[in-house]
């Protein structure tokens, strides 16, 4: 198959004749140059068609179309010579692209089993205290703060985790991870029902 790139802002030639093809400035733009070239163009093609020469097809194309297919081609030529390998090493020596794969994968948490992810986060410490161990360690060994919030924090934390387990905004993947925290704050909560009911 053969293309024909139509360019607008250049004088488009007859695929017949040669000719240029003139343009009103309404409907579709036109492939031949005139009603001869037109109905010579089908007879020759009705005709190879009895005779079963295969005819020879002209695809008109806009450059816009050109140069999406060209883009495409480009594209695709990058992702096989893109491999694994290649991936990581453009990761790992641009601490840009990292802190965005990182950052990533912050927002959207990762769709792997619990196992999986404890063995992330450890190679995740792992990297990070051959990178900077002293904020690592400094970061671990910190006490944490500790505060009593006021009954109205509560109540406003409770109900913000009510919404967004009945709203779906805590993903299913992520119950396993609150299951043991909440099974321990009813066992609790039970207690001091029970036992203020006393």
């Amino acid at each position: 198959m053969r293309e024909v790139i139509r360019d607008p802002a250049k004088t488009f030639r007859c695929p017949r004749c040669g000719a240029p093809v003139t343009y009103k400035g309404r409907g579709r733009r036109p492939v031949w140059c005139s009603a001869r070239c037109r109905v010579e163009a089908s007879i020759e093609r009705r005709a190879n068609e009895i005779v079963g020469v295969k005819p020879e097809v002209v695809k008109v194309v806009s450059p816009t179309t050109r140069l999406s297919d060209w883009e495409k081609e480009r594209r695709q030529e990058i992702e096989r010579s893109l491999d694994r390998d290649a991936v990581v090493e453009m990761v790992a020596s641009r601490p840009d692209l990292l802190m965005d794969v990182l950052a990533r994968v912050g927002e959207q948490g990762l769709s792997a089993p619990s196992g999986d992810r404890q063995i992330l986060s450890g190679a995740m410490i792992r990297t990070a205290r051959s990178v900077s161990p002293e904020t690592v360690d400094h970061a671990i060994t910190s006490p944490r703060r500790s505060h009593k919030r006021d009954v109205s924090e509560w109540v406003t934390l409770l109900d913000e985790l009510t919404m967004q387990l009945a709203t779906g905004l805590l993903y299913d993947r992520d119950l396993p991870t609150i299951d043991d925290p909440m099974r321990n704050l009813v066992d609790h909560y039970l207690r001091r029902v029970d036992g203020s009911k006393r």
